[in-house]
């Protein structure tokens, strides 16, 4: 991981972690501000953030806030593969993040809420010889006033 990594950033790089591990086929990950270069034969997962601008939670000036993102999961498979393993890959991943396994990341002072939509796949599109399947997960996390 790399220093400028936030508690919310850290949870999910952890929970993907975890999945990579106890996985039976583990594919190699590209992680954020890691430069990667793939092997142009084999499956692998990209990790990506998005968040959204900060917003209060409450009424009040100092009242909590509220930081929403998600975060998104490339299914990165080389072309003329065949579709399968890739579209068994996603669903594996988008299983992993549901609430029947987890609600909450917790990393240290932050929780993170999965949620409120669950996890989804989208569809399969081509990109620079490979065939990317994303799968995202939307999160929140409410943080106290400092």
């Amino acid at each position: 991981m790399t220093d400028t990594l936030t508690l919310t950033e850290e949870a999910f790089l952890i929970a993907l972690g975890a999945f990579r591990d106890a996985h039976a086929d583990t594919p190699p990950v590209s992680w954020p501000n890691k430069h990667y270069d793939p092997d142009p034969d084999t499956l692998y997962l990209e990790a990506l953030f998005l968040v959204n601008k900060t917003e209060r939670a409450g009424l009040t000036q100092n009242s909590m806030t509220r930081e929403r993102g998600m975060f998104q999961v490339n299914v990165r498979a080389p072309q003329g593969k065949g579709p399968v393993a890739a579209s068994l890959m996603a669903g594996d991943v988008r299983a992993y993040f549901l609430p029947a396994q987890r609600t909450t990341l917790i990393n240290g002072s932050v929780t993170v809420r999965l949620g409120p939509q669950l996890a989804y796949r989208g569809g399969a599109f081509g990109e620079n010889n490979r065939n990317v399947i994303p799968v995202t997960i939307p999160w929140w996390v409410d943080q106290a006033p400092a």
